[in-house]
């Protein structure tokens, strides 16, 4: 490795699983590694998983300690402690994702002598409750003192975090970005897909995210249940596992909604199951800029988003945002798009549209290796 290699180590509070794995992803893949190393410290329950994988194959190592709770809280400090002290020197950027964990992580840092600390904002809110969102902030106020770089993936996320701790004038906005190629709409690919999963004769409404409950997944069966009821040629597409998913699963069947919403579990193949989909939702209580509503676009789904998502996710002209206080507003909204599909022809234009906007990763790849390279 060239001696004016930069070390980057980036710090999470968990395995990513969702947007921010997706982010770093498509980042890494598209570093020059020759300028720029990529490693990571993460918190979780198993030694190894998909994301450790994806990061040993572009030549980054990962660092695994337990998650932070309560009952661990000495515990992990003391490990964080002893792993800055053998390892902190050899990195000259702490990037951190985490605000909950973001003081233990820059305090660590700057003591071991990494000079460029930066804590990135990638969403609008703390927590989905009070008492989570409360700690999560009082943890969270030192760290002005001990960042020196600010990042954003959306004005709402900069404004939310940074603007709280004084620093909003110094914040860089890196967008959620993807590989757009990778969900560029094909006809083919929808036929396939929609054979294959027997689903060719319906409207399909599909949904991608963890079953937590950020992602209002009991609000996705209430709306559609109502529209069902109106409409039986309506399928569910829900893509992703997690916590609740066993509770929605209860509920699909005691609405008897079993044959008209299919659980999909974590796919690797998101994009392609986005050209299956008619009609893609995401009525969260809370996002940053979820990239899931990116990749929807890039592949010139229409969507409806709820109001409290940032309207900086909107590229395309066929979305809108609701409020999730009217159940009635999104079942109307759903009938409607289910009377006006988009053809082929339009979906493909999707992917023409996002070319001119700034959600390409090439693009924001650059952008984040310049900022390494010029922090100042």
């Amino acid at each position: 490795m060239s001696k004016q290699t930069i070390k980057v180590l980036h710090m999470l509070g968990k395995r990513p699983v969702g947007g921010v794995g997706t982010f770093l992803k498509n980042v890494h893949s598209h570093l020059n590694t020759e300028k720029i190393q990529f490693d990571y410290i993460v918190g979780a329950t198993e030694p190894d998983g998909e994301f450790d994988q994806y990061v040993k194959k572009l030549g980054g190592s990962i660092y695994v300690l337990p998650e932070l709770g309560i009952g661990n809280a000495i515990s992990y400090i003391k490990e964080l402690k002893m792993f800055f002290e053998k390892y902190g020197s050899t990195y000259d950027i702490i990037h951190i994702h985490t605000p909950n964990i973001a003081t233990f992580g820059l305090f660590f840092a700057k003591r071991n002598g990494i000079n460029i600390r930066i804590i990135h904002s990638h969403s609008a809110r703390y927590s989905d409750t009070r008492l989570k969102s409360f700690r999560n902030f009082i943890l969270a106020l030192p760290i002005k003192k001990l960042a020196n770089k600010y990042i954003a993936c959306s004005e709402d996320s900069a404004e939310f975090l940074f603007k709280k701790q004084n620093c909003i004038g110094n914040v860089s906005i890196i967008r959620n970005a993807v590989r757009l190629e990778d969900y560029k709409f094909s006809n083919d690919s929808r036929i396939q897909i929609r054979e294959r999963l027997k689903i060719d004769d319906y409207f399909v409404i599909g949904h991608v995210g963890s079953f937590l409950p950020v992602k209002n997944h009991d609000f996705i069966i209430d709306i559609f249940y109502e529209a069902y009821k109106l409409d039986n040629r309506l399928l569910l597409l829900l893509v992703g596992t997690g916590e609740l998913e066993s509770k929605i699963r209860d509920k699909v069947n005691n609405l008897d909604l079993e044959k008209n919403v299919l659980f999909l579990g974590r796919r690797q193949d998101v994009n392609r199951l986005m050209h299956a989909i008619d009609l893609f939702i995401l009525p969260s209580v809370f996002e940053g800029l979820p990239l899931v509503g990116i990749e929807a676009q890039v592949s010139g789904l229409p969507c409806i988003f709820a109001d409290t998502i940032t309207r900086e996710l909107q590229i395309l002209k066929q979305v809108s945002f609701l409020s999730v206080r009217s159940r009635q507003d999104w079942v109307k909204a759903i009938l409607e798009h289910k009377s006006n599909r988009v053809s082929a022809s339009e979906r493909e234009e999707g992917y023409y549209n996002m070319n001119f906007s700034e959600f390409d990763i090439k693009s924001q790849t650059l952008k984040l290796e310049k900022l390494y390279k010029n922090p100042n």
